[in-house]
């Protein structure tokens, strides 16, 4: 009785650990899959940004034009309720965790390793890079 009393302890305290493992793993596994989805969408993002930058402001009341800034607003307010941030880069420090240099110029007017440009935004989701920031860093 005591041997089986042991061998159903040992079988009851396994299942909780393959219980946990499971959990764990399928939480490992959606977050794989959310950021594939959501580095899919930024190029979305992006063209959206591209677009509402290319109207002229005489033009940004019509109705086409007031719509894509609309879907756009959807669209960001969509991405932060799921977590997903843009990252403000200008002026700050060169961070090479957020950040991908893609140019370097002598500036006296910026600090050392200062951020001046975006070329393209960042974004992250629950503080982990989903997309790094492509800057222009000076000095």
């Amino acid at each position: 009785c005591k041997d089986a009393e042991t061998k159903y302890t040992r079988l009851l305290a396994e299942c909780e650990n393959i219980r946990q493992r499971n959990e764990k793993e399928s939480g490992k596994l959606y977050d794989i899959g959310a950021k594939g989805v959501l580095e899919k969408l930024l190029p979305v993002v992006d063209n959206f940004e591209r677009a509402m930058a290319a109207i002229p402001d005489e033009d940004k009341d019509r109705p086409f034009e007031s719509g894509v800034a609309n879907i756009y607003k959807q669209l960001m307010t969509s991405l932060e309720s799921i977590g997903v941030k843009p990252m403000d880069c200008a002026g700050e420090q060169f961070d090479p965790t957020f950040h991908n240099a893609v140019m370097h110029v002598e500036d006296e007017s910026a600090g050392e390793n200062t951020v001046v440009e975006v070329f393209q935004q960042g974004y992250a989701m629950d503080d982990k890079v989903l997309r790094f920031a492509m800057v222009k860093v000076a000095n």
